[in-house]
């Protein structure tokens, strides 16, 4: 897995370098679905078996525990903030969307409705459309 991290960061990298992009833009949308892969083959894999929730909570709990124990505390430590309003919006999209589902749990108890499942994707999609139209990250280099 270490290998396969370093490559991952490494090619990112080179990706984000060649097309003038910035490194935060490249680790949102380059490195972390490539880190994601693993987790969504292995959710694929148990809910294709019929264990649909317990799929999804492992998936969320490992993400929970990989966010608050590995990268959160190195994000915090060693980074300067160099676009304040990209950082705002990128944290509070971070608390929504666990305020979201556990909010949708909470409605939902014999499980969850069609538009409940169709929120989660269209609060992502707002979310690329402001880092697109109103952050515009692109080209910054850095």
């Amino acid at each position: 897995m270490a290998i396969g991290a370093y490559f991952t960061v490494f090619s990112t990298e080179k990706i984000v370098a060649t097309l003038g992009l910035s490194k935060i833009i490249g680790g949102l949308f380059i490195t972390a679905p490539m880190a994601a892969l693993p987790e969504v083959f292995a959710t694929w894999y148990v809910a294709r078996s019929g264990q649909i929730t317990s799929g999804v909570t492992s998936v969320i709990g490992d993400h929970a525990v990989t966010m608050t124990l590995a990268f959160i505390p190195l994000t915090i430590v060693g980074m300067t903030i160099d676009d304040f309003q990209l950082f705002w919006i990128t944290l509070s999209f971070v608390a929504v969307m666990p305020a979201l589902y556990a909010a949708f749990i909470w409605w939902g108890r014999n499980g969850f409705r069609l538009w409940q499942v169709l929120a989660l994707p269209v609060v992502y999609a707002l979310y690329l459309v402001l880092l697109v139209v109103w952050v515009q990250p692109f080209g910054t280099g850095g």
